[in-house]
């Protein structure tokens, strides 16, 4: 009877692969240990060899589909031998449909040109606690730095100040952006690099620095 190629289980986490490549077509020879398709699973690209020889008599899964364990992928037949009436059913999925199936963040919004903020942390804090926007204000420090007395200087007169256009800085303008198409490996990723975010607790460490004398310094390099 033909023999079936069917999708291998290559972990032991392993539920579904991606058909990525057939090498080759129906009514084409098969050698015994000849790669016949490439499938895609959630850590590599391995191909299938074929442990018969033959034809391939039925691809039952086309490039692109999503299969799950155990389920078939073709049918080789030996010699004398003819390919089954009826296919069994692969229940494959096109990728597209799978991706569009699965809960995934939704697309951000058009991109908004918007001023570069040069702010020391303090100011941003401040400027937090009070409620203060910081993209009109110039700051008094080096290269355009609004510091903690810009912001303060702001919540006493509570209008903002008149930018210096010496110290404006200019905004590189933003590139057009795109959609990319994930492979099984990089969804991966993505998965296990939200899971730990979400489920491993973090922490942060700050530590305060006086840099008056190396702003001075640098002040003083730059004329």
């Amino acid at each position: 009877m033909p023999f079936t190629i069917q999708m291998p289980k290559l972990g032991h986490t392993m539920t579904e692969g991606t058909v990525v490549k057939w090498h080759k077509r129906r009514g084409d020879q098969v050698r015994q240990g000849e790669a016949v398709l490439t499938v895609e699973t959630d850590k590599a690209e391995v191909e299938i060899e074929s442990p018969e020889g033959g034809v391939l008599a039925r691809v039952l899964a086309e490039e692109g589909s999503v299969v799950p364990v155990g389920l078939p992928l073709g049918e080789i037949t030996r010699p004398g031998e003819s390919a089954s009436d009826a296919a069994p059913a692969t229940n494959s999925t096109p990728a597209s449909n799978v991706a569009a199936t699965r809960s995934a963040p939704a697309m951000a919004p058009k991109a908004v040109a918007m001023k570069r903020v040069i702010a020391s942390p303090r100011a941003k804090r401040l400027a937090v606690e009070r409620g203060l926007d910081l993209t009109s204000v110039a700051g008094s420090g080096p290269d355009g730095l609004i510091t903690e007395d810009d912001v303060r200087k702001i919540g006493a007169n509570n209008t903002p100040a008149e930018p210096d256009k010496t110290a404006a800085i200019a905004t590189p303008p933003l590139l057009a952006s795109r959609r990319e198409k994930l492979t099984r490996i990089q969804s991966a990723g993505a998965r296990n690099l939200s899971a730990s975010w979400s489920t491993i607790p973090h922490f942060v460490q700050m530590v305060r620095v006086d840099m008056s004398r190396a702003l001075a310094a640098r002040k003083a390099l730059n004329g």
